[in-house]
Formats: structure tokens, C-alpha cells, sequence
């Protein structure tokens, strides 16, 4: 049976991943966030703004809030650049070759 809530440990572990600079930019559209996003893409393994969020979902990517959802120690660790995820590795890997001025703008959901 799964668990009711994330571990205190699991937790952690993600509101330390969260807080890392570079999750704190949203690897769409570029949007800051001092404390870090409540939102992962995980199709993605990113922390995403609330606007890429909803672009992400209607495109059927799988997002978890970092607050409302349970969390495993496996999809933390998932997340961490040293595995894959993160937003700098999301970068590497998808958006490399696409610069600043082509991303989507913050204001764009409303062609979402």
C-alpha cells in the first residue's frame, strides 16, 4: 500500500533540489522564482512556473505539485541534475540550441 504522505526525508530532499538555483528558473519561459516552483513536469524532470504547468498538462505531460503530492525517495532523486533531472540538465538536453528570445514569453498562455 502506498504511502499517505512524503517522509520527512523525502522532503528534504526535494525542497533542497527545489531550492537550487538553477530550478528556480523555469527552463520554458524563463520565469524567476526566489523560493523555488511548486510544480515538477515530470515527463521532464523540471520545476516549472504555473503558466508552463498548464501548457505542459494540456499537452498530457505528468506534473506533480511539490506541496500536494506524495512523493517517493526514487522520484526525488530522479530529479537531481546528478541523474538526469533538474532544469540544467533539461536545458542541456532538450533546449540547448534555443535562445532566450525564442522561448515561450511569460504571458503567452493565452494561446495556450
Amino acid at each position: 500500500m502506498a504511502p499517505a504522505e512524503t517522509d520527512k526525508a523525502t522532503e528534504k530532499e526535494l525542497q533542497r533540489i527545489r531550492r537550487l538555483p538553477e530550478n528556480r528558473v523555469c527552463p520554458n519561459c524563463l520565469k524567476e522564482e526566489s523560493l523555488g516552483f511548486s510544480a515538477v513536469c515530470t515527463t521532464f524532470k523540471t520545476f516549472i512556473c504555473h503558466d508552463c504547468k498548464s501548457a505542459h498538462q494540456s499537452f498530457s505531460h505528468r506534473c506533480k505539485s511539490i506541496q500536494m503530492s506524495v512523493w517517493t525517495l526514487d522520484e526525488v532523486k530522479a530529479l537531481d541534475d546528478c541523474n538526469g533531472g533538474g532544469n540544467a540538465a533539461a536545458v542541456r538536453k532538450y533546449l540547448r540550441k534555443v535562445t532566450p528570445k525564442d522561448r515561450v514569453k511569460q504571458a503567452a498562455s493565452r494561446f495556450i
